[in-house]
């Protein structure tokens, strides 16, 4: 179901109000694609609501975002920034409902080299490895406490801890 035309990139709506039947094979239902088609896929600059609420807009390749783009989940979370084949791969963000943002740089959807803050004020910068500081890094806490040095699945191994009263401890951890 949807528009057609008989060249090679269109222009068009691709309303998805009832059952749909995509070039892969994957039925949809309900959802709403405008933008730039090639071969019904969405193509160049577009936006795209999935039948589940997820909104995707920017630029595509075969239905995937790819190059700059944002996509906003239905939870609330938005993805923003550089995608590759549909993932965050590049400079980017990520603003969850919580308060909680990542931003910096991203490979296939993950934090790699960045800022994560929390929304109560603790902020990890540095090297990111499945979600934790791996690598050089530095941690602040609300009280004013910080870690800073290398870090090995989110825990300081080795580097500087500066207290809230100003004292400071160097060395392994």
């Amino acid at each position: 179901k949807g528009d057609k035309c008989n060249k090679p990139q269109c222009q068009l709506q691709h309303p998805k109000d009832g059952l749909s039947t995509k070039p892969d094979g994957t039925v949809e239902e309900g959802g709403f694609e405008v933008g730039e088609f090639i071969e019904d896929y969405l193509h160049g600059k577009g936006k795209r609501t999935n039948p589940d609420g997820t909104i995707k807009e920017g630029e595509f390749v075969k239905n995937r975002l790819h190059g700059q783009g944002k996509r906003t989940w239905p939870d609330g979370t938005i993805d923003e920034g550089e995608f590759e084949d549909g993932h965050l791969h590049g400079q980017g963000k990520i603003t969850y409902p919580d308060g909680e943002i990542d931003e910096g740089e991203f490979v296939s959807g993950d934090l790699r080299q960045g800022k994560r803050t929390y929304k109560d004020g603790k902020i990890k910068e540095g090297e990111f490895v499945n979600g934790d500081l791996h690598g050089q890094g530095k941690r602040t806490y609300p009280d004013g406490e910080i870690d800073e040095g290398e870090f090995v699945s989110g825990v300081l191994r080795q580097g500087k801890r500066t207290y809230k009263d100003g004292k400071i401890k160097e060395g392994e951890f």
